[in-house]
């Protein structure tokens, strides 16, 4: 089930016990044959056995599972997009009556991981490569992290209503010897390993460092997840360290917090947040329309910046995103955040965001991440003046 524990500290545990009831009566006397076997697997996850089932049918009952869920509302509020239930699944199968239960179970759980990693709400049926690109960031990761391995690359961040650079979003590259296995993987392989939180930091160090062409002033957004921002063992003076190291000053870096994890102390992550404002520091909530508790984490962070999720931007024709955009837009304009729309792969939907009155907007239609070069990114930032 996703986003369970978010549920669970909100609502409590009697709504946390009504949703597995739901869900575990759905399975049982809704979607499975007499010869099928579902149990709780512990927590919000479930399992279930299913007999003489390829792949294919294995997917078309977790089909039916989330059509099913998705006309149950549930009172959620925030923490899932209109208000319903979501889960992510994952499918092993196999032929021969020798299959070891506990390789399936292990290729079930991978899979799982891997539909968590890919953005929830879906299905992932198992295939060799999830265990290998996990298998190989583990061996890879803690070499990366002792080697400091990771470079930066960066994606323009413009005004839509004439295109100038205003600021550029940090990405986090591992250097060419291990880029074959691609960024998620590295980074689900560093939190199933607890070294999330080394990861994160790393990353920063070379997003700041990595940004020399650009001059003081140009803002430069850098993903952080909020167990590492949350980190006891990390503080604003060895931000600042880092950031004296490389001559950056801290007005010019923008937090990003990703909307799609869940907080579950907001008083401790307003007074974080005040620890690294003093420095200079300023913050964005990412994902905003994918993630939950939209309201109370707007409302508790105050951010400088609110990003749109890339499927709201996709789907702004229609009445529901593009009224959740314009809600947003008047959010900024009552607190002074500034809004940008995320994913604007084209012209069209570039005019559409400022139709709606978005400042400020960033994707491939708009610039790919890329190395910084002096010379363009000095130029390009006399441009916007």
């Amino acid at each position: 089930i996703d986003h369970f524990k978010a549920v669970n500290d909100t609502y409590g545990h009697q709504a946390g016990d009504d949703i597995l009831r739901r869900l575990g009566s759905a399975l049982a006397e809704r979607l499975l044959r007499v010869t099928d076997l579902a149990f709780r697997q512990g927590g919000e996850e479930f399992a279930v056995i299913m007999p003489e089932t390829n792949a294919a049918q294995a997917e078309d009952v977790m089909r039916r599972v989330h059509h099913l869920l998705a006309f149950e509302p549930l009172p959620l509020g925030d923490h899932q997009p209109g208000g319903h239930l979501t889960i992510s699944a994952g499918v092993s199968y196999c032929d021969a009556e020798d299959a070891v239960g506990s390789e399936l179970f292990e290729q079930a759980d991978l899979a799982l991981f891997g539909a968590k990693q890919t953005g929830r709400n879906r299905t992932v049926v198992y295939d060799s490569t999830l265990s290998e690109s996990l298998t190989n960031w583990t061996k890879e990761l803690p070499r990366i992290l002792e080697a400091r391995s990771i470079h930066a690359v960066y994606q323009p961040i413009v005004r839509l209503d004439d295109g100038s650079i205003v600021a550029y979003e940090a990405l986090a590259r591992p250097d060419a010897a291990e880029a074959v296995n691609g960024v998620e993987g590295m980074f689900a392989a560093a939190q199933r390993m607890g070294l999330l939180h080394d990861l994160d930091w790393l990353c920063f160090r070379s997003a700041v460092t990595g940004a020399g062409p650009l001059p003081s002033g140009c803002e430069i957004f850098i993903n952080i997840t909020l167990s590492a921002l949350m980190n006891a063992s990390r503080d604003p003076e060895y931000m600042e360290m880092v950031l004296r190291s490389a001559s950056r000053p801290a007005a010019d870096v923008v937090f990003e917090i990703s909307e799609r994890e869940a907080v579950t102390d907001m008083q401790r992550l307003t007074q974080i947040l005040l620890s690294y404002r003093r420095l200079g520091l300023r913050f964005a909530i990412d994902d905003v329309g994918e993630g939950h508790s939209t309201f109370e984490l707007l409302a508790a962070a105050g951010p400088e910046y609110v990003k749109i999720a890339r499927s709201l931007v996709i789907d702004s024709e229609s009445a529901g995103p593009a009224g959740t955009i314009r809600a947003l837009v008047e959010f900024g304009r009552s607190t002074g955040a500034t809004v940008v729309a995320e994913g604007i792969e084209d012209s069209v939907t570039a005019a559409r965001m400022r139709s709606l009155g978005v400042e400020l907007g960033q994707g491939y239609g708009l610039g790919r991440p890329a190395p910084l070069l002096a010379d363009a990114a000095l130029e390009e930032i006399r441009e916007a003046g």
